[in-house]
């Protein structure tokens, strides 16, 4: 197992190389951005101190103010300068407007267009990620252009960088978007008359959570990190020690030794990736019956990983903050950079069997034992053998096909057709609801996929029902969305039973699930895929649930049940322990295990987030290190 926590493993940076080939970037915010300028210049760009004829893009952070990119930009040299008046209406800022001299060609955008390009292994359209100063730019830039009012180095027109501020206007709240008229056509939807389809809803906006298909809601990048790092923090109780003490060969003044194989501090003095190796090791344990081994191991992972010194000597792991037994798994890799069991497991058959078996779709380590005990010693042997489940026997008959890695592009085509057949169900099961009801209605490919991984394993579909739909029975509604896709052929068969209630989760009737393999037209193999439907007043927790990496959903459930002052404020229970987080509901933790059963209504995930105490994150920052 290859790791990365730069941008998915070796083939992921194989295939990052050349995004920003040709773009020469100016940071004008200083924190957090050494590592995300190294891999600007792995994956083809150069950095630059200033602005110059050269720049393509200019990287600030979505507080950066008027007054700060004025003073960026009277800084610039040998930059052709085009006059430009930026209006910049918030309360918050002591000028609302001001003359610039702007440079042409040069995109400002977040540092959002950097992940974002580099999750999706494609240069994105800087128009989708560009900051406040960004957009007022881009706002006045065409009436500058009118009036050919060029200055600098060049131009015909005196210097304007140093020119005065207009006059003071009052300042004037944002007003929300108003809401564009949509329609329908497929699974997407489309603005036919007035604006644009907002990027946001929820929050500020104005609009309602999930409006027409938009389902992203407002999020300020660094509060969002900060939020990820406390998640982070107090999952794996990470303790980092003061700054280690540079080692011998650390002293006088010597530069430190750069790693070819990574750009871990921690690693700079070997040829090899310590986090890599690491993660090697974890590939050994398995899921299950070794869950607080692996606990263990990823935690020693995040912290070798954010280690700002290097790793020479076993006294350096002293620092580090690891336990004992992690902290003699790193020693173990800086004397041989290999792992002697990780070494062992890949000439152990028994373990190889394991291993075979355990990749059967419905067989886990409990019975892939049972079946080497028994005798069994490949996969024809298991199909030989009596008593085998339904789900064991499809895994069998496509477990070359399961093994398989899913492209994006497929995932896509999929959730697309799936989404389609949804909304279609919606029309028909609730007609009353017109138009409004499908753009009420989530139909999304979640897990890893919405977090931007660049192969996934399934596709795990989330449904919710639009509101007005209380009437509609969730197992009901997937009964009929699976009779629907098993007529189009989407579905490859029912592989749990003579009927695809069989495989429905039938206990509560607001939601359901559904277990089972598609294959689309574009793609010979056929992949799993898990849908689950749930009624609107689960929808927020079902997907704040379904869209976060297993740790960060684990380190949020855990900050909930811990939360006691909050949640005493909250509802004024003296003796509440905290929250309980779920996929359907938040209720109240009692003493003793008990848990209350009144609910918190929540209308979306950054209610959630809220009432932890906590910053919204989006989906694509709901993971840590490179475990998506």
């Amino acid at each position: 197992m290859s790791f990365s926590p730069d941008g998915g493993g070796r083939r992921g940076d194989m295939a990052l190389k050349h995004v920003f080939e040709g773009c020469r970037l100016v940071f004008w915010h200083k924190s957090h951005v050494s590592r995300m300028k190294d891999r600007v210049v792995d994956r083809g760009g150069s950095i630059a101190a200033a602005l110059d004829k050269d720049t393509t893009h200019v990287v600030s952070g979505a507080n950066t103010s008027l007054v700060t990119a004025a003073a960026h930009l009277a800084q610039a040299e040998h930059v052709r300068h085009v006059a430009v008046v930026v209006s910049w209406p918030s309360l918050s800022l002591d000028i609302d407007s001001m003359r610039v001299a702007a440079p042409t060609g040069v995109h400002f955008v977040l540092p959002t267009w950097i992940t974002a390009s580099m999750l999706k292994q494609t240069r994105q359209a800087e128009s989708d990620h560009l900051s406040p100063f960004g957009q007022r730019l881009a706002a006045a830039m065409p009436q500058a252009h009118g009036e050919a009012a060029v200055s600098g180095p060049g131009g015909s027109g005196a210097p304007l960088c140093d020119a005065e501020p207009l006059p003071r206007k009052k300042a004037r709240r944002p007003q929300p978007p108003a809401p564009c008229r949509v329609e329908r056509v497929g699974s997407e939807f489309v603005a036919i008359e007035g604006d644009t389809l907002p990027r946001f809803t929820g929050g500020d906006s104005g609009l309602p959570w999930g409006w027409a298909g938009v389902w992203e809601e407002p999020w300020d990048e660094a509060t969002a990190m900060a939020t990820r790092e406390k998640l982070r923090h107090h999952w794996y109780r990470t303790a980092r020690a003061a700054t280690a003490p540079p080692t011998g060969k650390d002293q006088g003044g010597k530069a430190p030794r750069v790693n070819t194989a990574c750009r871990h501090a921690a690693c700079a003095p070997h040829p090899f990736c310590i986090v890599e190796k690491l993660a090697e090791y974890r590939s050994v344990y398995v899921e299950g019956r070794d869950q607080y081994r692996i606990k263990a191991l990823e935690r020693a992972i995040q912290q070798v990983a954010g280690h700002g010194s290097p790793l020479e000597e076993d006294a350096d792991v002293d620092h580090v903050g690891l336990g004992p037994k992690s902290a003699q798994k790193v020693r173990d890799v800086l004397r041989s950079g290999e792992f002697i069991r990780v070494a062992a497991v890949a000439g152990d058959k028994r373990l190889q069997t394991l291993a075979l078996f355990s990749g059967v779709w419905g067989a886990g380590p409990t019975t892939a034992q049972k079946w080497y005990a028994d005798g069994a010693r490949s996969l024809e042997d298991v199909a030989r053998r009596p008593g085998l489940t339904a789900q064991q026997l499809t895994g069998l008959k496509y477990y070359e096909d399961i093994q398989r890695k899913m492209p994006r592009t497929e995932v896509a085509r999929g959730e697309a057709l799936v989404r389609a057949a949804v909304f279609d169900l919606v029309d028909t099961l609730a007609p009353g609801l017109g138009a409004d009801g499908v753009a009420r209605t989530y139909a999304w490919a979640t897990g890893s996929f919405r977090r931007g991984a660049p192969e996934s394993s399934d596709m795990d579909m989330l449904v919710g029902l639009p509101p007005g739909t209380e009437h509609v029975d969730c197992v009901h509604f997937l009964e009929q969305l699976l009779d629907n896709l098993l007529e189009a052929g989407f579905l490859l068969e029912d592989m749990m039973g003579p009927g695809a209630t069989s495989t429905l989760c039938r206990a509560p009737l607001t939601r359901a699930s559904w277990m089972g393999l598609f294959r689309t037209e574009a793609s010979p193999w056929a992949r799993r895929i898990d849908v689950k439907v749930y009624a609107h007043e689960h929808l927020p927790f079902a997907v704040n649930y379904f869209a976060n990496s297993q740790s960060f959903c684990r380190a949020t459930r855990h900050w909930a049940t811990q939360a006691a002052e909050l949640a005493r404020t909250c509802t004024g229970e003296p003796s509440t322990t905290g929250f309980k987080l779920s996929d359907k509901e938040v209720t109240v933790l009692l003493p003793e295990g008990g848990s209350s059963q009144s609910r918190i209504a929540c209308a979306c995930e950054t209610d959630i987030f809220k009432l932890l105490g906590l910053d919204y994150v989006p989906v694509t920052m709901r993971y840590f290190n490179n475990y998506f």
